[in-house]
């Protein structure tokens, strides 16, 4: 082989041979990120998992707190009181007992845009029913998080792992947890099921009730409410309200 043929293949294996350990010292890298992610991954998942226990047992405690608020206390020994000259006093009366809500097994939100509403109410229900249980922000949104699943919970635990501070406020991710996953209008959606309703094989009071739901969260006014609820009535109602006048306000006429 020619000396210059053989300088020329010589260069071409030390280049093949720099670009393979290149490759290598990117590969070491690469494979070095992933470890490192993973581990990371597995130490904020144990977190979130032990933040879940704290909380599950906080609310456990906070249940079993409300039993026996609501449970009837035994009577305690009286000593005989003889009766004295004094000024009438007012009758003591003792504090009001918190409301009893169901425990705060609620049904998991896993992202549909229907159900959104619903959560977020049954959330705040416990929230204002024990205040001490739910002290910070903080405490709420972890309720929060540790009640939702699928996509939504996959949106939440991403924004924890890297201290969002969407997850500081409960006005922040309630509202970031409403822009994202709740795209139903409940004016439009109430309208629509509105113009949809009828009377058919029930009675005018019971079509009434559901119709006045559907109305307080339509916006319609009041002339048009009127006559819609007019038009879907059954024909033999039609008949008997035909002679009347029609009444000004709508609950007259119902």
């Amino acid at each position: 082989m020619d000396p210059a043929d053989r300088d020329t293949v010589s260069h071409a294996l030390t280049s093949q041979e720099r670009k393979i350990q290149a490759h290598e010292t990117q590969l070491n890298t690469i494979a070095t990120g992933v470890k490192q992610l993973t581990e990371r991954q597995d130490h904020f998942q144990q977190e979130v998992v032990t933040q879940v226990n704290q909380l599950n047992a906080q609310l456990q405690q906070i249940s079993i707190r409300l039993e026996q608020l609501a449970s009837p206390q035994p009577p305690q020994p009286t000593t005989p009181v003889f009766p004295q000259p004094a000024s009438p006093t007012p009758p003591v009366t003792s504090p009001p007992r918190p409301v009893r809500l169901a425990p705060p097994e609620i049904e998991k939100y896993s992202g549909e845009s229907s159900e959104c509403r619903s959560f977020l109410v049954q959330c705040n229900l416990h929230f204002k029913n024990d205040p001490a249980a739910f002290s910070s922000e903080q405490a709420q949104v972890a309720f929060m998080v540790s009640h939702l699943s699928g996509r939504a919970v996959a949106w939440a635990m991403a924004e924890w792992a890297r201290g969002a501070a969407v997850c500081q406020s409960t006005k922040q991710f309630v509202e970031t947890l409403t822009r994202l996953f709740d795209h139903s209008s409940p004016a439009r959606e109430a309208l629509r099921a509105l113009l949809g309703l009828g009377q058919r094989s029930r009675r005018v009071i019971d079509y009434a009730i559901e119709f006045r739901t559907l109305a307080a969260n339509s916006g319609c006014n009041s002339p048009a409410i009127k006559d819609v609820f007019i038009n879907r009535l059954n024909e033999n109602i039609k008949d008997q309200l035909a002679p009347q006048e029609t009444p000004a306000e709508f609950k007259d006429l119902i």
